[in-house]
């Protein structure tokens, strides 16, 4: 039953990364990359996530991502739209380009080092790898860590928008 509301919406504006970086010189918040998110719900939730945290932007690789669809938009609370979204090519290029430029490279995953609280130095790009495998053997080459966030219970894993979260309110400094 629909209640009478009608809107047209127009395509969800995608950055270059140049056009995204220039005049910024230093990004106290992190850029958050998207390695290989299959699921649109997931990739909605994590935008909502990053908005919430205040992150810079969103790396988004032209292959093996979820899309932008209305299942994503409405999972993400409408993050999909207030966000920063950069298309990049090959994320593992992308990520030594970005080095290049200054920035660490962290990547969340299991086998990690589990110091996610400790504050690492911007400017900064944070991976978020695919359901089940998380993050590619390419990008986890890239990354200057690797951490993990510590498992207390019976499950061995978090889904990857609580495990962002988790990770990016770690990152911020006390109000």
């Amino acid at each position: 039953m629909h209640q009478g509301v009608f809107a047209t919406l127009e395509p969800t504006p995608l950055l270059d990364l140049d056009g995204f970086l220039e005049g910024k010189v230093d990004l106290p918040s992190p850029l958050v990359a998207v390695d290989g998110v299959q699921d649109p719900r997931n990739l909605g939730a994590l935008l909502r996530t990053c908005d919430a945290a205040g992150v810079q932007g969103i790396l988004l690789p032209k292959r093996r991502v979820a899309p932008l669809s209305a299942t994503c938009a409405k999972t993400s609370s409408g993050a999909l739209f207030t966000l920063p979204l950069i298309r990049v090519g090959n994320l593992s290029q992308t990520l030594l380009f970005l080095k290049k430029k200054g920035y660490g490279v962290l990547s969340l995953a299991l086998g990690g080092e589990t110091r996610y609280r400790i504050q690492f130095p911007p400017p900064l790009v944070v991976v978020i790898g695919e359901e089940e495998k998380g993050v590619s053997r390419p990008v986890l080459q890239q990354s200057d860590w690797t951490v993990a966030l510590p498992m207390y219970g019976h499950v061995d894993s978090l889904n990857l928008s609580v495990a962002a979260g988790i990770f990016l309110y770690a990152q911020r400094p006390d109000p």
